[in-house]
Order: C-alpha cells, then structure tokens, then sequence
C-alpha cells in the first residue's frame, strides 16, 4: 500500500478514536480528495480505494468506488464510454479500466517497434544508397 494511502487511513483512524466519535464527514472528504498519483497501475489505485472505502460509512460503498474511478479517469474516450453504459457496474468498470490500460501498453509496444522498424530500413535505404 501506498505511503500516502496508509497516512490517510492512520489519520481517519486517529481523528476517529482521539475525538470519541465517528469523523465520518472528514473521513469522507479524504476519500474524494485521494488523487490517482501518477505511475501507479490502476489495479494499485484500486486496492488504494478499497482501502479508504473501508472506513468511510458509505451505504453504497461499491456505487461510490465506481464513481471516484470514473471521475478521476483522464482520458476522455474511455470516460465518454463508461458514461453511455446504461448500468455501469464496478466490476464493469474495473475491466473496461484495465482493458484500457493493456491496450495502452500494447499501443506504446507497438509504437516502439514501428519506430525501431523505421529506423532499421533508413538505414538499409542508406546502406544500398552508399554502395
């Protein structure tokens, strides 16, 4: 777990305990405050939203990790196409998220090949040109 998520939780449970009662307001605003810090997978970012979700007394905890995950995606194609689904699920979203970040990889993969590629058939093209 994160340094920062854990930080977070330890503080939800001091404030929790030190004032005799539930902070359920604060814990709850750490929750929507959490950013997706960047070079974390999003299966990190998840388990880091489970996490928080944990100690917020969501009633419809589930429904509220799907929200923040989609309020915080970037990417806007991948947002507009969660927002078309008629009922959007978390489990829903959690493979529609990691489907995105696998192709994302696989099209920087891609990319870097084509560009290897590229460069390996200059250089035949300088190769015959010199001879």
């Amino acid at each position: 777990m994160k340094i920062a998520v854990v930080f977070t939780v330890i503080m939800c449970q001091v404030a929790s305990s030190c004032q005799g009662q539930k902070r359920t307001v604060f814990c709850r605003h750490q929750f929507w405050a959490y950013k997706r810090p960047t070079g974390i997978t999003f299966d990190e970012f998840l388990v880091n939203l489970q996490t928080l979700a944990q100690l917020r007394e969501f009633t419809e905890r589930y429904n509220m990790i799907r929200d923040k995950i989609i309020f915080t995606i970037a990417k806007t194609a991948l947002k507009e196409r969660m927002l078309r689904e008629e009922t959007l699920t978390l489990n829903r979203t959690i493979t529609l998220c990691r489907a995105h970040e696998t192709a994302q990889g696989e099209l920087e993969s891609m990319a870097a090949t084509a560009h290897t590629d590229q460069a390996l058939q200059n250089e035949d093209v300088q190769f015959l040109m010199s001879e």
